[in-house]
């Protein structure tokens, strides 16, 4: 039996060369709904563990924030109850923030989010505010006693019998507890991994 080592050789080149200039673009949407599912997913979760990297989760789901713990619930939210999730903002803000792409044979995720107010609930931190004078809308309903019962309004209320009183406040700070939601799961690494592997089989077999 003879064999050919320069065919074996010239072979082995062609293999290289090719997987060398492989362009994954194809698969980039793809891998970019996997990432997409799963932090969909920590937002409805309310945090869930990950990788232990710099896209790990913590140890712990998410501390309920004051608003979410009282939300009862509104029609056409599909989140109600849920933290981080009031108006929807900074889920739908993620999609934008994945960034799929190519250097080389080195495939790159980008996660983030172009919300102002991104960062502090992915790391957590302070809010330092200022006093000095507020404004709040009372609505003021009458009782059959002939009295008037106040309660709070929303500050864009327009509806009659409703006043504004001025008061004064100290300078306070807010402390906002990490709520890391950029987290991708080990099973979302491995599925990525099965996406690129089966492509590049495919096209090295053309």
């Amino acid at each position: 039996m003879k064999v050919d080592l320069q065919s074996l050789t010239d072979f082995e080149q062609k293999f290289i060369e090719k997987l060398a200039h492989i362009n994954l673009s194809q698969i980039f949407p793809g891998i970019k709904q996997v990432i997409l599912t799963s932090i969909d997913k920590n937002f409805r979760e309310g945090g869930r563990f990950g990788n232990e990297n710099e896209f790990g989760g913590g140890k712990e789901k998410w501390l309920p924030s004051h608003r979410a713990s009282k939300d009862r619930g509104y029609k056409g939210k599909t989140f109600s109850g849920k933290t981080l999730v009031d108006k929807g903002q900074l889920v739908a803000s993620v999609e934008a923030g994945i960034k799929v792409s190519q250097t080389g044979l080195t495939l790159n995720i980008e996660l983030g989010s172009n919300k102002e107010y991104a960062a502090i609930h992915q790391f957590g931190g302070r809010i330092n505010k200022q006093g000095g004078e507020r404004e709040s809308k009372w609505k003021a309903t009458r009782q059959k006693s002939g009295k008037y019962k106040y309660r709070f309004a929303k500050s864009t209320s327009k509806t009659k019998n409703t006043i504004s009183r001025k008061y004064q406040v100290g300078a306070y700070t807010i402390n906002i507890p990490a709520r890391p939601y950029l987290v991708i799961q080990n099973e979302d690494s491995e599925e990525i991994a099965l996406i690129i592997q089966d492509f590049v089989i495919k096209e090295l077999n053309k």
